[in-house]
Parts: C-alpha cells; structure tokens; sequence
C-alpha cells in the first residue's frame, strides 16, 4: 500500500517546469483600482448627498404636520382661537411662545420651559441665519427662539393670525398657521443651497397652513418695504399663500 503522507509535488503551470506562484497586485493595478472607487464614489456621492437634502425636507414637512395639528386642538380647547399675545404672560412673542401651548397636544409629557430637544421643532435642514442675522447655529439652538426651529404666524406688526377664530380665516387653503423660521429672511434651508445666503425672492419653506396642508412655499420679498412678512401681489400666482385675509 502506498504511503498517503507523502508530500504533494508543488504545481506547475501548463507547458512550464516552474512552480505555479501567487502573486500580489502591481502598483499600477492598486492604482488603476483606487482610481475606479474614486470615480463611483464621485458619481454616488451627489446622489446620497440629493437622498439626504429629501429625507430631512420630508422630516421637517412630518414636523409642520404634526404643529398644525397641534394649533388646530389648542384652539378647539379655547373657543376656536389661536394663540394670542397674552396666551403666554411673561412672553407677549406667540409666534414663539406658541411652542409651550402645543406641546401636550403634539405628544409631548415633559412641562420643562425652555425645553431644549424636542425634535418635532427642530429641522434637520436647520443652519440658522450666519450671513443675515450672525447665528451660525440652528434656530433650534437658539434660546430667543425657545429652541425652535418654526415660527407660528403670528408676528403683530405684519398680517397674521394671532388670537383669530378659525372661523374668521376665509381662505383656510392659502392662509400659513405655522413655517420654517428661513420664511423670515427669506432664505432657504433645503435644495443644498448654502447657508451663507441673502434674502432672496422666491426662496422656500415649507409651511403649514389653516386646511391642515404642507407645502413647499416660495416667500415673497420685496427689497424697498423690508424683510418681513407682508402679503404677496396677489396678481402673481407664484405665491400661492397669504399671512392673513379677511
């Protein structure tokens, strides 16, 4: 009987008396492949990044849902009316102070005021005003904000819907109850447009409105009568939103 411990001979390659050998890649081959990953990474990375941009926009549309709806109990429970200026005394800004009305109305147990994670107010997209107002921070990290990063409408110098009754508000599908606080410049937190932005004409938020509707809104800005909000021309049917109507 043979001897099965006897050693294997070493393979040899077709036709050839050496032995066959591995060997490792070549520097150009480790190159060539480097270079390949860098280019699928290149071609993923703005499509991840589009992926993203979309996912907090859709976060932040859930957020406003969940706001609206929150406004909307507050004033079933006080004779059909939004927050007014007194709702909060010691804060006369509803257009703040709105978030510690709501917040038993959005889930929300805790009675710490100011409450600093909520993330039903915070934004993902969220990167403050850096070039108009300095705060190169979220909204939602800001104290004078309450740490939020949506503004109720209800700013008193400009048409709004403080202490109105739901049912005063004639056009419920165009008029906004509660947007992002890049309505106030406006700027725009989304499109993967930077944060170092002007205010600009037509740059959007997502806002929501009386009906119970989100929308990706462009806000009107005009440069000669300022900043704030103020009614767009009702003749452009690019503004489909106003603050307040009768």
């Amino acid at each position: 009987m043979k001897n099965l411990s006897t050693n294997i001979a070493p393979r040899r390659c077709a036709g050839r008396g050496q032995p066959f050998l591995r060997r490792g890649f070549t520097l150009i081959e480790l190159l060539v492949v480097i270079a390949i990953i860098s280019i699928l990474a290149s071609m993923l990375l703005p499509s991840l990044a589009k992926a993203k941009g979309k996912a907090q926009k859709i976060k932040c549309v859930s957020n406003l849902r969940q706001i609206g709806l929150g406004l909307m109990l507050y004033a079933g429970d006080f004779a059909d009316t939004l927050p007014g200026i007194t709702a909060v005394p010691a804060d006369p800004r509803p257009w703040v102070m709105y978030k510690r009305l709501i917040k038993s109305y959005v889930g929300l147990s805790s009675t710490n005021n100011p409450s600093t994670n909520d993330m039903i107010f915070q934004c993902p997209s969220d990167f403050g005003f850096p070039l108009l107002l300095g705060l190169n921070a979220p909204s939602y990290r800001d104290p004078f904000q309450d740490y939020n990063s949506y503004i109720f409408n209800g700013v008193p110098w400009a048409p709004n819907i403080s202490g109105k009754k739901i049912g005063s508000i004639q056009q419920a599908t165009r008029t906004i109850l509660a947007v992002e606080y890049a309505a106030h410049g406006p700027v725009t937190w989304h499109d993967g447009i930077t944060k170092f932005q002007q205010r600009t004409d037509k740059a959007r938020s997502n806002a929501s409105f009386v009906d119970g509707h989100v929308n990706y809104t462009p806000i009107y800005y005009n440069k000669s009568t300022g900043p704030w909000e103020y009614n767009p021309p009702s003749t452009n049917s690019v503004y489909n939103y106003v603050w307040f109507e009768q």
